[in-house]
C-alpha cells in the first residue's frame, strides 16, 4: 500500500547495522564514466505538482477507479473525520473535496532534497533497470489527514505526506557517514517502492507474467465479498484491483485463498494504519468467478429440558448484542497462512502482488547496489540469490 512502518523499520535496522562499515561513496553511488559506447546517464525527469495541478491529479480516476470504490466507513477513516452525505455518491464527492483540501505546496528544500536522492538513484537504475530510469518522477504533497499520512501513489504520481517531507533530513557532504546512511538509504527504498506502483500502472502486462507464471496467482473479475467484508472494505490506492487469488494444492484437491487488507474492526474510532488487518479469506469457486466461503453451521445440540417456572423469579433481561461475526467468512490472519507464506522470501505487505513486487524490488536494489560487496559474506550472497534470484532475473528482463 506504500512502504509502511514495518518495512521502514526493517530498512532502518539494516542501515544501523551497516552504518559502521558504509563509506560515503557507498551511500551515494557515483555514475559510471561516459565512454564512446556508453554515453552519460540521462538526467531524471522530475516534477512537483502544487496548487491546482496537484488538486486535479489527486482525484483523477481516469486511469484507475479509486474513489468510486470507497465505502462509508473507510471514507471516514481515510479522511480522519466522519464522512457526510446521505448517499455513497455524496460521500464520495465529499471525500474528493477533503483530499483536494490536503494538497500542500513543496518547499524549495524539499524539492532540492528529493531531486538529489533521485539523481543518486538514476545511475543505478539506468545500469540494471533502464525502464525505471526512463520513467518520469512526479510528486504530490498531502497533509496527514488523508490516507493515514502514509505514502502512496495516484496515477503517475507519488504522494508523500507532509510530516515525512518536513522531517526529512537534508544531507550535507560533510555530514558523518552514519547520518548519511540513516538518512538516505530508507528514502531510496521508499521512492523505489512507490515508483514501482507507478510502473505497474503504466506496464501492467509485465507484472501479470510475474504474478501468474512465477508466483502462481490467478486473476478473476468477480468475487462476491458479502456484507461483512463490504462493511470493512479498505481500498488500497496501490492495489485497487483485488481480483488476485492464490490456488493452494493438496494432492488432487485445490483450494483458493484471497489475500486482502481490510479494516480489522468497526466503530467511530477506527484509524489508519493501526486498525489494518492483513487477512486470508477462503473462497468457493463458481462458474462466473468466486464467492467467499462461509463457515459451516454448527450441528444443533439436543434441547435442554426446561425448568419449571418460578413465580417469584424475575424474567431475565433480553441481551441486545450486535453479532459482529454474522456473515463473517472463513478468515485467517495472513501471517498464519503457512502454505501461502512459503511462496515468498519477504513477510511485509503480502496482501497484494503489487505490494509484494514493490517490496522485493526495493530489497534487490538495496542488496545489489548499496551494500558494500566486501561486507557481504559468500553465505549471505548465496542465501539472497536463492531467495531473490528468480525475481531479480525477471526484473532485469522486464525493466529493460
Amino acid at each position: 500500500m506504500r512502504m509502511r512502518g514495518i518495512e521502514w523499520r526493517f530498512m532502518a535496522a539494516v542501515v544501523l547495522v551497516l552504518a559502521g562499515t558504509l563509506r560515503a561513496e557507498d551511500v551515494k553511488p557515483q555514475p559510471p564514466p561516459a565512454t564512446e559506447d556508453k554515453p552519460a546517464v540521462a538526467a531524471a525527469k522530475i516534477e512537483f505538482l502544487d496548487g491546482d495541478a496537484g488538486k486535479a491529479a489527486i482525484v483523477d480516476d481516469q486511469s484507475e477507479p479509486y474513489f468510486s470504490r470507497l465505502q462509508t466507513l473507510e471514507m471516514s477513516v481515510k479522511t480522519s473525520a466522519k464522512i457526510t452525505g446521505a448517499t455513497l455518491d455524496e460521500q464520495r464527492a465529499e471525500t474528493r473535496k477533503r483530499y483536494q483540501a490536503e494538497v500542500k505546496p513543496f518547499t524549495d528544500a524539499e524539492k532540492k532534497n528529493l531531486t538529489a536522492i533521485i539523481e543518486a538513484l538514476q545511475p543505478v537504475l539506468a545500469k540494471d533497470y533502464p525502464l525505471y530510469a526512463r520513467t518520469p518522477w512526479s510528486f504530490i504533497k498531502l497533509g496527514a489527514k488523508v490516507e493515514g499520512g502514509l505514502p502512496h501513489t495516484r496515477g503517475t504520481h507519488i504522494v508523500l505526506p507532509a510530516p515525512l517531507l518536513e522531517s526529512m533530513p537534508v544531507v550535507k557532504a560533510d555530514d558523518p557517514k552514519e547520518k548519511q546512511a540513516r538518512a538516505l538509504l530508507p528514502l531510496y527504498m521508499l521512492l523505489l517502492h512507490e515508483q514501482t506502483h507507478v510502473i505497474q500502472r503504466a506496464h501492467p502486462d509485465l507484472f501479470v507474467k510475474l504474478f501468474k507464471e512465477v508466483w502462481g496467482f490467478e486473476h478473476t473479475k468477480q468475487i462476491e465479498p458479502g456484507p461483512w467484508l463490504t462493511a470493512r472494505s479498505l481500498a488500497n490506492p496501490d492495489g485497487v484491483d483485488v481480483g488476485w487469488v492464490m490456488p493452494l494444492k493438496d494432492g488432487d484437491k485445490t483450494s483458493y485463498i484471497w489475500p486482502l487488507v481490510i479494516l480489522g474492526r468497526l466503530g467511530d474510532d477506527v484509524q489508519m494504519p493501526d486498525d489494518f488487518a492483513e487477512v486470508c479469506i477462503e473462497l468457493e469457486k463458481k462458474d462466473d468467478g468466486f464467492a467467499v466461503q462461509l463457515p459451516k453451521p454448527a450441528p444443533e445440540a439436543d434441547p435442554k429440558p426446561e425448568k419449571p417456572a418460578d413465580p417469584n423469579e424475575k424474567p431475565a433481561a433480553k441481551e441486545d448484542k450486535k453479532d459482529d461475526k454474522a456473515g463473517m467468512p472463513v478468515i485467517e490472519q495472513l501471517s498464519k497462512t503457512s502454505e501461502y507464506l512459503k511462496k515468498f522470501p519477504v513477510r511485509q505487505e503480502l496482501f497484494h502482488p503489487n505490494e509484494i513486487s514493490a517490496v522485493m524490488f526495493s530489497r534487490v536494489v538495496f542488496f545489489d547496489s548499496f551494500l558494500p560487496k566486501d561486507r557481504i559474506s559468500p553465505e549471505q550472497s548465496e542465501k539472497f540469490d536463492k531467495n531473490f534470484g528468480t525475481f531479480r532475473t525477471w526484473a532485469k528482463d522486464a525493466f529493460k
